[in-house]
């Protein structure tokens, strides 16, 4: 139960500078989404993320993390993303970009030694 709680307290960091930079994201511990309009904000949305927590001494895992049209193909915590529908006044309005993320702990000390978040 400590640990959920003390990876909010550390990544609140992350969630500020998020705020603070306008990229729409759901976090729930160390997994997150980011939301972007266009596959480039994706792009850029996920380069920031990933220097913030470098600034924490984290990185993203490398095989989970990865930009994907939101939709229901798209499971966060065990759920499928609702795919949203096009306005009445916009049918042509695309699914936005989401940035699926997962912490993967500790960057590789010097030593090639990787810790791992559970």
């Amino acid at each position: 139960m400590i640990s959920p709680f003390l990876c909010n307290i550390y990544l609140h960091q992350l969630d500020r500078a998020l705020t603070r930079h306008n990229v729409p994201f759901v976090r729930y511990a160390d997994d997150f989404l980011l939301f972007a309009p266009d596959q480039t904000t994706a792009q850029r949305a996920m380069e920031f993320a990933r220097e913030r927590l470098e600034g924490l001494d984290l990185e993203l895992h490398p095989d989970k993390s990865r930009v994907v049209r939101a939709g229901p193909n798209v499971v966060f915590l065990g759920k499928p993303l609702p795919c949203p529908e096009p306005s009445p006044t916009n049918r042509r309005r695309r699914k936005p970009w989401a940035i699926l993320m997962k912490g993967s702990g500790n960057r590789p000390e010097k030593s090639g030694a990787k810790s791992r978040v559970q």
